[in-house]
């Protein structure tokens, strides 16, 4: 995905309902993660992106500037900014993936085992590795760009809602960002087949994007509502936050307002 420091994915049901992906500064400078919450726009933040994962690889992280295998690294101001936000009232996610990362599992086990590893790295789990130190993340976001859709992540997310029901300290969450065309040649067996809390929904770069007539989120909502694994799935309209974010897609707050 193409990310401003702060990608704009506004909820079509609730126009204050806004999430924004932060980690990768594409278009420039970037604040830090609790300056954003600090401003009071946000609902959720995701993280972007554990970017290696998977089939023997060392699980990686890249964001904000920090980049190498997780059991190496320590991002102690990630992790203030992340009880920051929560302490505002937000939430903030951890995106795997990416356009650029190296990611996928093997086979079902494979998956079940980086689940467990992020969970304690990054969640309610007890790691010795911890990046962002005694902080615990909200959840986990699949941004799946390699048009591999394989069916491993159905076990991958499984797994994880299996660990977040250990913690009865918080609510933890699962989202994934697919492409507008349905279904994602990415994540189409994911969303299909595990439970997803948010779909954080792509609407540039392609066909269906807002900006034109086949702007297909009707497409979406009946997914949702007919045969999605939790019918109570939010749906977001995924949308770069300026031209110099995304190939195409880019549309203004006008035309925004008057397609939702």
């Amino acid at each position: 995905m193409l990310l401003l420091p702060l990608t704009i994915l506004s909820s079509i049901t609730a126009a204050s309902d806004l999430a924004l992906y932060w980690g990768q500064a594409s278009a420039g400078s970037e604040k830090s993660l609790g300056s954003y919450c600090e401003t009071g726009a946000g609902d959720i933040y995701v993280i972007s992106f554990i970017n290696e994962f998977g089939s023997g690889r060392a699980t990686s992280l890249n964001v904000a500037g920090h980049s190498g295998a997780i059991s190496e690294l320590s991002i102690p101001t990630i992790g203030n900014d992340i009880e920051k936000c929560q302490k505002l009232g937000k939430k903030v996610l951890l995106s795997l993936g990416g356009a650029a990362g190296t990611y996928g599992f093997n086979s079902n086990s494979n998956a079940e085992e980086v689940a467990n590893e992020l969970w304690n790295a990054f969640g309610g789990g007890h790691g010795v590795n911890r990046p962002f130190g005694d902080a615990k993340i909200d959840g986990f976001d699949l941004d799946i760009e390699n048009e591999q859709d394989a069916e491993q992540y159905v076990a991958f997310v499984d797994e994880l809602r299996s660990l977040y029901a250990k913690d009865s300290s918080k609510s933890y969450y699962t989202s994934a960002a697919p492409q507008c065309p349905f279904p994602d040649a990415s994540s189409g067996k994911a969303i299909a087949g595990a439970h997803m809390d948010f779909l954080f929904i792509q609407f540039y770069n392609n066909y269906c994007s807002l900006e034109g007539s086949n702007f297909n989120y009707d497409t979406w909502q009946n997914f949702a509502s007919s045969s999605s694994p939790n019918p109570d799935v939010k749906l977001y309209v995924g949308l770069p936050g300026a031209k110099s974010a995304a190939g195409s897609g880019y549309v203004t707050i006008q035309e925004i307002k008057s397609k939702l």
